[in-house]
């Protein structure tokens, strides 16, 4: 007899309806909104999905690729996904009637990389022109325009590029550089750095103090020396949370089930991707005061006592 492919078993499920379909109960379809393959929202969703569909039953999540954060908070907004995974500084800017507050994640940096013929030192020296700044409903452009909005500079048609190719446009001059908000250490900024002898410049005091003061999201930050080839000395810069969000009417007694599930497997969250090394159950609480926290949440967070 034949075998059905997965994908077919599962158009048929879609097909039945409601009704009995595993362990008695209704499956529940749950899809969760994340990020391109080459950075760290794709491999944490995917890794959420895996300790959902193993820990709750009655569950089926699915990790989906985006754009990136802007993307997420609209696929929220629309009931497209039912969870997703967000910039702090989008979540604030960018109101959602319907996103709420379910778990910090890891902390994202904003990274800036320029090719070997680039004189700038600081982000302050760049001129923010031909630069890279990610997809249009990426968490990347948002982060950009929200800088050079504060530092009172024109961020002049931004090249677009496949995140693939950011590192060929940098060796070609296609672009002057990179303008990201990634969690470290990344895939992308290593075959950048590692390409035609382009670097890693940070932020002033100055331009730091000026970034922080205009968004609560932004906290001084340092990507640490070491992680990559020729980077020895620590970069300042500034960093921000990124955020694990669901739709308000997304049942409380799931949110609560997952957050309790992610706690009990944080070893598979924290082996998705390098820049999730780090999580430990005190990040996860760390929700931030000025946004909605999901009922589900709260009801954890207060049930459970801290670590």
């Amino acid at each position: 007899m034949a075998r059905l492919s997965p994908i077919l078993i599962l158009l048929a499920v879609l097909a039945a309806g409601p009704g009995p379909s595993w362990a008695g109960e209704d499956l529940r379809f749950i899809t969760v909104a994340t990020g391109p393959l080459t950075g760290v929202y794709y491999p944490a969703g995917r890794a959420l999905c895996d300790i959902a569909n193993d820990r709750i039953d009655g569950v089926y999540c699915v990790a989906r690729r985006s754009a990136g954060s802007v993307a997420n908070l609209a696929a929220l907004e629309h009931g497209s996904a039912q969870l997703a995974i967000v910039q702090n500084d989008v979540a604030l800017t960018r109101k959602s009637r319907h996103a709420r507050q379910v778990m910090r994640l890891h902390r994202d940096y904003l990274t800036v990389i320029v090719g070997s013929d680039e004189t700038a030192q600081t982000l302050g020296d760049l001129r923010f022109a031909k630069l890279y700044t990610g997809h249009p409903d990426s968490g990347h452009r948002a982060t950009a325009a929200a800088v050079a909005e504060t530092l009172k500079r024109s961020l002049a048609r931004p090249v677009a590029t496949h995140p693939d190719l950011t590192s060929p446009a940098l060796c070609n001059g296609t672009v002057r550089g990179l303008l990201l908000m990634v969690g470290h250490p990344s895939g992308m900024v290593q075959e950048a750095l590692r390409s035609c002898g382009a670097r890693l410049i940070g932020l002033d005091a100055a331009t730091i103090g000026r970034l922080t003061r205009a968004n609560p999201a932004y906290k001084p930050a340092e990507i640490p020396g070491g992680l990559y080839r020729g980077q020895v000395q620590s970069i300042a810069t500034i960093g921000q949370d990124s955020i694990l969000m669901a739709r308000s009417d997304l049942e409380e007694t799931l949110v609560a089930q997952l957050i309790a599930a992610i706690h009990n497997d944080l070893e598979r969250m924290r082996g998705a991707h390098p820049a999730l090394r780090s999580l430990d159950r005190a990040d996860l609480r760390a929700l931030d005061p000025r946004l909605p926290v999901h009922p589900g949440a709260n009801r954890y967070y207060s049930e459970t006592p801290g670590p």
